[in-house]
């Protein structure tokens, strides 16, 4: 339970690095349905958090790894005619898209959150919201229902792994 704890305050410390990395902001509808699993529709607002969080992992490690800058690193060609941020985000969707189907077939697996793992996420929403600014939560689509989506789905996702 601890060792979740602390994965699910990396996660947060994660989205705040994006946020205070980012450069402009523009309104977004984070309702807006940007793909669609089973029954389940995938909000803009999740799907940017779940970048945003991706974006500030890849570039505290990719960017210095590579010698560039965060800006460089995702204008640099990956394969083919591809630049690492169209690769990105692509492999973004697809990974969005796979926790989506794998949370609809927990029951198949007797998978389940413990509720210690559902006070955690919880836990770790609210600390995200108090933790950052309004206008920091608006450019991540940060506000506490789409980062306890996103850990949730990162949560069971991590159990039906190994089930």
């Amino acid at each position: 339970m601890a060792r979740l704890a602390k994965r699910l305050a990396m996660l947060a410390v994660a989205g705040t690095l994006t946020a205070t990395s980012l450069t402009g902001c523009g309104t977004i509808n984070t309702d807006e349905t940007v793909a669609t699993v089973g029954d389940e529709k995938i909000t803009l607002g999740v799907a940017n958090f779940y970048a945003r969080l991706q974006q500030a992992q890849y570039e505290t490690y990719y960017a210095s790894m590579m010698g560039t800058t965060a800006e460089e690193m995702w204008a640099k060609e990956a394969s083919g005619d591809q630049t690492y941020e169209e690769q990105t985000k692509k492999s973004i969707l697809e990974n969005l898209e796979n926790m989506y189907l794998v949370s609809q077939h927990v029951s198949d697996y007797d998978v389940a959150l413990t509720e210690e793992e559902q006070q955690a996420i919880k836990d770790a929403a609210a600390k995200f919201s108090e933790d950052n600014s309004d206008d920091v939560k608006k450019v991540v689509s940060g506000d506490e229902e789409e980062v306890a989506k996103v850990l949730e789905l990162m949560t069971i996702s991590n159990k039906m792994e190994a089930a």
